[in-house]
């Protein structure tokens, strides 16, 4: 398959490709496989944005979350999370500094232990 397309001059049309009309300027022919190559580079960039755009969103979730962390494990306040049994889940490093335990000593327990 091949499409033929003309090359108008400035002065005439303002220098657009157009198809099936003479010029002085020569001739342009696109095949078809230059087509279909184009169509998946359209694809291709199209895929590559959506890339960046979800690597942004990560990048920008990670350091929130970062920034969450920084703030509850260095800060000067002990922070402790429980299940619905009362066991300790979560505590911050914290723990150490301000009541003398590990953070592998406490987790487990409960409140009454």
């Amino acid at each position: 398959m091949l499409l033929h397309f003309n090359l108008l001059s400035q002065s005439e049309f303002g220098g657009y490709l157009t198809p099936f009309l003479s010029s002085s300027f020569g001739e342009i022919y696109v095949h078809a496989t230059e087509i279909f190559i184009l169509k998946y580079w359209f694809i291709l960039s199209i895929l590559l944005i959506i890339i960046v755009f979800i690597s942004a969103i990560s990048v920008k979730t990670r350091n929130k979350f970062l920034f969450a962390n920084e703030i509850v494990n260095k800060g000067n306040i002990l922070t402790i999370a429980t299940n619905k049994k009362g066991e300790l889940s979560f505590c911050s490093d914290q723990i150490t500094e301000l009541l003398g335990y590990t953070k592998e000593e406490v987790m487990g327990l409960g409140f009454g232990n």
